[in-house]
């Protein structure tokens, strides 16, 4: 399986011979790097994705390097062309200084940087190894050769860590129904039904599709689980659900702005932040969000969870305009839920606060309704009055 906390190797070229089986690194390269970093060569195939710059045997061995034909593999690999690995929030190790010279070329940063450093550049993280095959120097210094094999394993290790961490949730949905739990993977965002939380089941687990009948209790759950976290770890005075609900009415109504359908604007508003109910992808303050989202795979990792989520809900294959009103309906929504004291919105403030505490009553049900195309009037009026708001100031488009 991918996922972005998988570190991704990268070499110059398959030996003369060619690769074992298993791919790139599977011979003496990948043999040199598990030995240095003491640990099995099946392990550190399994634990990194591997591929090599060119596709030639032995094109790593020509007596000149065919730099540029290596610069347009790294600039497609980088691009994340169809059949290369997607390096956007990733570790990449580039094994060897012609393979570091490719992707400074393609991307942007020095060519000059020293073995086993870490630079944070343009979405990815990149770790220059010295080349695990031929001739190389570097390799003689015991002390250096235990600084490369700790990188190489500890991203290995990192991996492991994260493929063997998955969260139960769905339980009380569940309960008298099925048995048993939803469990999410968040590294790969892989979603099973499980018959207990085991190890076992999860490997005998069985995957959730969009259209079944799994699909629908876990867009229940994840119903349930949103209308009871408060929005931004409780600093704003409404839950997840709340502001769901209240996104989608705005998107609704300010659909015809956009081009969108109103019916469709209203559910994806409503399930626009359902992928926050799976665990480990929960609400964050906004602040933490966006640095996270720059130092980490957190917003790959939450946009794949997003994806999957659209999908069991039934809003996979959306349009581009119902997205567009969606998402100024969620900056419309945070703007209005941080109103304080400005005096002559202050009776639409009350308006809408009163709505918020009078949909919070019923909570999932009144989302869940709304998944569904139901509409609440005193929503859509609090809605409209937003959205006259926004056009009268020129927020809308």
């Amino acid at each position: 399986m991918r996922s972005m906390l998988q570190a991704v190797l990268v070499g110059e070229a398959p030996p003369p011979g060619g690769c074992g089986p298993l791919g790139a690194f599977d011979g003496d390269p990948g043999a040199c790097l598990a030995g240095h970093a003491e640990i099995p060569l099946a392990r550190l195939l399994a634990g990194v994705e591997r591929v090599n710059l060119l596709g030639e045997p032995g094109a790593g061995l020509a007596s000149r390097w065919p730099a540029d034909l290596a610069v347009a593999a790294a600039t497609s690999m980088f691009c994340g062309d169809a059949g290369t690995p997607a390096l956007s929030g990733r570790t990449v190790l580039l094994a060897g200084r012609r393979v570091l010279r490719a992707f400074a070329a393609a991307v942007g940063f020095p060519a000059a940087l020293p073995a086993l450093c870490r630079l944070e550049y343009r979405g990815a993280t990149w770790v220059p190894l010295p080349r695990p095959s031929g001739p190389c120097r570097w390799w003689n210094d015991p002390a250096l050769r235990v600084a490369a094999g700790a990188v190489v394993r500890d991203e290995v290790l990192r991996w492991e860590a994260a493929r063997d961490s998955w969260c139960t949730f769905g339980e009380e949905v569940l309960e008298g129904n099925w048995g048993g739990c939803f469990a999410f993977r968040l590294a790969d965002g892989d979603l099973r039904w499980l018959v207990e939380p085991t190890p076992a089941a999860w490997d005998a687990g069985t995957p959730v599709e969009p259209g079944t009948p799994a699909a629908s209790q876990v867009v229940e759950a994840l119903v349930r689980a949103v209308c009871r976290v408060p929005r931004w770890g409780a600093s704003c005075g409404c839950s997840g659900g709340a502001h769901s609900r209240r996104v989608g009415h705005l998107a609704a109504v300010a659909a015809p702005e956009f081009g969108a359908d109103p019916d469709v604007a209203l559910r994806l508003g409503g399930g626009h932040d359902l992928h926050e109910g799976l665990p480990g992808v929960g609400d964050v303050p906004s602040p933490t969000k966006r640095w996270l989202a720059r130092t980490s795979p957190l917003h790959g990792l939450h946009k794949q969870a997003e994806h999957l989520v659209l999908g069991l809900a039934g809003l996979g294959d959306v349009g581009e305009a119902e997205h567009r009103a969606v998402a100024w309906a969620d900056r419309a929504a945070m703007a209005v839920e941080r109103v304080r004291d400005e005096p002559s919105r202050q009776r639409d403030y009350e308006r809408f606060t009163d709505d918020v505490r009078e949909d919070d009553a019923d909570g999932a049900s009144d989302l869940a309704w709304l998944l569904a195309g139901g509409v609440s009037q005193s929503g859509r009026a609090i809605a409209e009055t937003v959205v006259r708001m926004a056009r009268e100031c020129g927020a809308l488009p």
